[in-house]
C-alpha cells in the first residue's frame, strides 16, 4: 500500500514484477487481504466501501453491505466462502455465495480478526486485550478469551477450527476453542 494515496501495488512474487496498481478513489487504503486460493482480494478505505476483486482478470465489485464507519480489518475465511470486515464500530460477516449480511457485532476497535476454516466461527481482537468469539450461524457469544495485557493485533484458526493463535504484547498465544482455555504449553515471547 502507498501511504495516503489510495493506491496498492500488487506485484508476481514469481516473476518479481509488477501485475497491477488498484485505486480507491474515495481515499487511502486501509487494509487489504487476499483469500486463501489467492483468487480474490478485498480491499477496504477510508470513505468508501469495501471492494472485492477477482484476481484473474481484476474485475472487481463493491459489497452489497457494509460497517458504519471505517473499515480496517478484514478477514476471509479458510474456505473462501465468508468476509468477515471491521473497524472502530464492530463489524460483520458477509456470506459471498448469497451476498448477504449473516452476522453483525458491536464491539468497539477492534484490532484483529479472523474467520474458521468453514466461516461458522469468528473471532475479534480488541484495543482492550480481549478476544471475542462468536458463533456467526446463530449469532451467539461463545466467550471471552483474556490473556493479553496489550492489544491484540493478530488472530489465525487451525485449519480444523480447534484452535486459535493470538498474538500481542510481544507474546503468542495458542486457545483450545471448545473449553475457551489457553493451551498448557508455555506462552512464546516475540522478539
Amino acid at each position: 500500500m502507498l501511504p495516503d494515496s489510495g493506491r496498492l501495488r500488487i506485484w508476481n512474487i514469481l516473476s518479481n514484477e509488477r501485475e497491477i496498481v488498484l485505486t480507491n478513489s474515495a481515499g487511502p487504503i486501509e487494509s487489504a487481504v487476499f483469500s486463501e486460493d489467492g483468487k480474490r482480494l478485498a480491499v477496504a478505505g477510508k470513505g468508501s466501501q469495501t471492494r472485492l476483486w477477482n484476481t484473474t482478470d481484476w474485475s472487481s465489485e463493491l459489497l452489497g453491505d457494509s460497517i458504519s464507519g471505517q473499515v480496517n480489518r478484514l478477514a476471509f475465511s479458510l474456505d473462501g466462502t465468508h468476509l468477515a470486515q471491521a473497524g472502530n464500530k464492530g463489524g460483520m460477516v458477509f456470506d459471498l455465495a448469497s451476498r448477504k449480511t449473516v452476522f453483525r457485532f458491536q464491539d468497539g476497535r477492534v484490532t484483529s480478526l479472523a474467520l474458521s476454516q468453514n466461516g461458522r466461527f469468528l473471532a475479534a481482537g480488541t484495543e482492550r486485550n480481549l478476544i471475542h468469539l462468536w458463533d456467526v450461524n446463530s449469532g451467539q457469544p461463545l466467550g471471552i478469551l483474556r490473556g493479553h495485557v496489550a492489544s491484540v493485533e493478530g488472530l489465525s484458526f487451525s485449519p480444523d477450527g480447534k484452535t486459535l493463535a493470538s498474538c500481542g504484547d510481544n507474546r503468542a498465544k495458542l486457545w483450545n476453542i471448545e473449553t475457551l482455555q489457553e493451551h498448557s504449553q508455555p506462552t512464546s515471547e516475540l522478539h
